[in-house]
This record gives structure tokens, sequence and C-alpha cells, in this order.
């Protein structure tokens, strides 16, 4: 196993599982430094989970990264820092479906999909509209006790059952989940443009009013 590190990122990719080495029979050419460079670039765009945990006062020494790697494909990786990556030998882990192709292409055409075709950009220009709109339409309501998440994914800590939120905000022409019972998740589209967010926001406030004033 070959740890390889990404210039300014300091860190390093165990590529573990990933052996995606140069295929034919009409599925192209994969590689590994295909999806080294990959994970890379995202790493590089700010999509970097261990700045994310440094954020929140953590330490990360190890990330485990799927599902929405492969959006639908199943498929995982794992980042280590360079502690980790001094300690892991060739053979310390093995999977079953190691180097399986079929995934590892899904996840380099959903990367290129991200950065090369502006949707990371979009989530960069929308997400500061989105939080300080979300923002504002908390401190209205009462109801609302926290507001927490980044970029386009977030949750309001309400201060009683968020199941009524759902119903309501389906009569209103909005989508929004429920989780851990008292949290209202946000979870738009990362292709959602910055008037269609600010809409949808609208909704909500009025589904949060709805609701506040029937409890």
């Amino acid at each position: 196993m070959e740890y390889r590190p990404f210039g300014r990122t300091g860190l390093e990719v165990s590529a573990i599982g990933f052996g995606c080495w140069e295929v034919g029979g009409g599925y192209g050419d994969i590689e590994v430094d295909d999806f080294d460079r990959a994970i890379a670039r995202a790493l590089d765009l700010g999509i970097n989970c261990f700045d994310t945990a440094e954020g929140y006062g953590m330490g990360a020494s190890e990330v485990a990264l799927g599902k929405a790697l492969g959006s639908g494909v199943p498929i995982g990786a794992a980042l280590v820092g360079q502690e980790v990556a001094d300690t892991v030998s060739y053979g310390d882990h093995g999977t079953t479906y190691g180097g399986n192709l079929l995934a590892c292409r899904a996840a380099l055409t959903v990367l290129g999909e991200i950065f090369d075709r502006g949707i990371a950009e979009n989530v960069k220009r929308v997400a500061p509209a989105f939080e300080q709109r979300l923002r504002a339409i908390a401190a209205k309501h009462p109801i609302v006790k926290e507001v927490r998440g980044a970029g386009l994914m977030w949750g309001l800590e309400l201060g009683r059952d968020a199941a009524p939120i759902v119903p309501a905000g389906l009569e209103r022409g909005v989508i929004v989940n429920r989780t851990a019972e008292t949290v209202v998740r946000l979870l738009p589209p990362y292709i959602i443009t910055e008037a269609e967010a600010l809409e949808a926001l609208g909704r909500l406030d009025a589904t949060l009013g709805a609701v506040g004033a029937s409890s």
C-alpha cells in the first residue's frame, strides 16, 4: 500500500480497496493516480473533512468517505493523517470488493460532475445567502433553539417535536426531514440557485410560523 502526499493539504490518502488499474472492454482507462487526483481535488477545493473536524475543535486522524462518493453506487475510501499513515503497512487492511471497477468509475464520474461542471462552485456561491437567510428566519421563531450546519447542509434544533414541520412544509411546497425527534434537516440539491433557495426558505418561514402558532 502506497501513501502519497497531496501538496499543500499536508494529508495523505490511503485508497484502501481501490486498485483502479487500467482496464479496457469499453470501461475506459482507470488508474490509481486518477482516483488519487480526484480526491486531492476535493481536498484542495475545501471539501476537507480534516479541516471540518478542526473547525469543530476536534482532531481527525482518519476519516471514512462513502455514500455520496458514488452517488448511489456503493463505494468507500479512507483518508488518513500522517501519524496513521506512518503506522499502516501493506496487508493491514483487506477487502473482498477492493478494486471494483464499476464503483471506482462511478466515483470518478461523480467527482468530475461536482468539480468540472460547476456544482462545487455553485454551493460556494449560494451557501452564504442561504445561511444568512436561514439564521434570520430562525431568529423570528421562538420554537427554533439552534441553527447548525455548513454549506447547504443545515439543521434547525426545535424546542419541541419537529414531526409536524414535515407535513406542514409539504402543504407549502417545501420538503424537509425530521431527525433526532427535534431537528428539522435541510438538504437542498447542490444545483439549486440562490433565487430558488430563498424561495424555499420563504416557504420554510411560513411553515415554522404556522406550526409555532398552533403549538
